[in-house]
């Protein structure tokens, strides 16, 4: 699926939403109609207002959204920050999954958190020296499994990458 299929489904979807008094259930409806017909598999949520509250782009079993849940099947050691809102979760071929988000925090209390934690819930950490202050990457080992996690600023807040690879 191309970006470009992409926006034009997101401008369409933007459109639509700001026309008509339909009931929430066929203003979604008639929203993910709309995407289908742009080759994007979307599943929307209209708020009793009518606006767009989220559009979930599901990408094969990949999903790009807002305010995503996590898997049913993501592992109880790996802690998620307090105030994560995902807005990307991509299963990696092979064993492995792959989240991004924005957290509430900053940089700092982020990197601290999942400092600390992660070690709590039995990982060894393998995090090199930081390269740069913006920029923050920590990495994890378990067993056969590996996680990394990338820290940068955001406005506001800070943006949170997790890649988990392996299993068990």
């Amino acid at each position: 699926m191309t970006l470009r299929r992409i926006l034009t489904a997101a401008l369409g979807l933007s459109l639509l939403a700001a026309c008509g008094e339909d009931s929430t259930q066929s203003r979604e409806s008639e929203l993910e109609d709309y995407a289908r017909a742009h080759g994007v598999d979307a599943d929307v949520e209209v708020g009793e207002s009518g606006e767009v509250r989220s559009v979930t782009i599901n990408q094969g079993a990949g999903k790009v959204g807002s305010n995503l849940a996590l898997p049913d099947d993501f592992p109880d050691d790996v802690p998620v920050y307090e105030n994560l809102k995902l807005h990307a979760v991509t299963p990696i071929p092979g064993g492995g999954l792959s989240l991004s988000g924005i957290a509430g925090g900053d940089l700092g209390e982020v990197a601290r958190f999942y400092a600390a934690e992660m070690v709590a819930h039995g990982w060894t950490d393998a995090s090199p020296p930081p390269a740069a202050p913006s920029q923050r990457t920590l990495q994890f080992t378990k067993g056969s499994r590996n996680v990394m996690i990338t820290l940068m600023p955001a406005s506001p807040g800070t943006s949170v990458s997790i890649t988990l690879i392996g299993s068990g």
